[in-house]
């Protein structure tokens, strides 16, 4: 990131810099995606996961609204350059934050004459993990679509790009952070399948407020219901993969999932390019709601949800210590 306002201090940017900069950037980027939550079932006790969770869901949501915001006020006074190397240092306090944080509460342990280490096929093989990411995948699909949808909507249906596409990206942003703050300050009842599954129907359906466009308000709050449903569902699902996947997976197992998950943002924006091309918002809004809401009536069929019982490298300090 600090070559691009090195060379623009030394006497100009070559063309190509910044695509490698960026490379090197989509290249790196799962680095914290997958260490975040491989590090947190080490960092906190069992009945904590979910508020960790929930930071981390906040936290990226905060940085989302904070960084464009920052960055375009930022780059009218000092110029692209010099906003990416202020952008270069935030790397480097992320990396020094890293290095402080305090040992793990526990080390994976493993008994004498435990079973040989798991491979990653135990992933494939249990059906909770490969429910929940399948639906997330196809939210995700969703997603894509909604954010190529909302600049066209916002230059074609309201004439006013900037301001009305600020306003739909601030009530995303807004609903994601209040749907972690409450998936992490309360104690989950439900099964975490039909939690997810409920949670991800609400969020399929609330793509119809499309259809009330130009209605803003309801368009706007079809967007915070996007967001508001959204966020639970990652936070209530990322603990049951923690305490599902071995630890020492962990890291591997989070890389994958994450970027299965990541994937499917582009295909989205793919697939609703065409039906926008044609103006046909309607349909686009009912494909949006049947690729995000229907994979959560499969979840809802199955609630079946048990934890697995714990064992050496999933045990709280107090029962490793009993």
């Amino acid at each position: 990131m600090a070559t691009v306002p090195i060379t623009a201090a030394a006497g100009g940017v070559p063309e190509w810099l910044p695509f490698a900069v960026a490379a090197v950037y989509g290249m790196l980027k799962m680095v914290p995606l997958a260490g975040f939550p491989a590090a947190i079932p080490a960092l906190v006790e069992e009945r904590d996961l979910d508020s960790a969770n929930a930071l981390e869901s906040l936290s990226f949501s905060v940085a989302g609204v904070i960084g464009p915001v920052s960055a375009g006020l930022l780059i009218g006074g000092i110029g692209a350059a010099n906003v990416l190397a202020i952008d270069s240092l935030t790397f480097v306090v992320f990396a020094i934050a890293t290095a402080m944080v305090r040992r793990p509460l526990r080390q994976p342990q493993r008994e004498a004459g435990a079973a040989a280490p798991v491979s990653m096929r135990m992933l494939g093989r249990d059906r909770v993990i490969v429910a929940t990411t399948l639906a997330f995948m196809a939210f995700n699909v969703a997603e894509g679509m909604l954010l190529v949808t909302a600049p066209w909507m916002a230059k074609f249906v309201w004439d006013d790009s900037a301001a009305t596409l600020g306003m739909l990206m601030a009530a995303l942003a807004a609903g994601e952070f209040l749907g972690a703050a409450f998936a992490g300050g309360m104690r989950q009842r439900l099964s975490p399948l039909l939690a997810i599954g409920l949670a991800q129907l609400a969020g399929g359906l609330a793509f119809l407020a499309l259809l009330a466009a130009p209605n803003r308000l309801i368009v706007g709050l079809g967007f915070f219901a996007v967001g508001l449903f959204s966020a639970p569902m990652t936070v209530w699902a990322q603990s049951p993969r923690m305490r599902r996947i071995p630890p020492e997976l962990h890291g591997r197992a989070f890389a994958l999932l994450r970027t299965l998950m990541q994937a499917t943002p582009p295909l989205g924006s793919a697939m609703v390019t065409p039906l926008l091309v044609g103006a046909l918002l309607g349909p686009a809004a009912m494909v949006m709601t049947a690729v995000a809401a229907i994979p959560a009536l499969f979840l809802l069929r199955d609630r079946r949800f048990t934890p697995p019982p714990p064992t050496p490298s999933n045990r709280t300090n107090a029962e490793v210590s009993r």
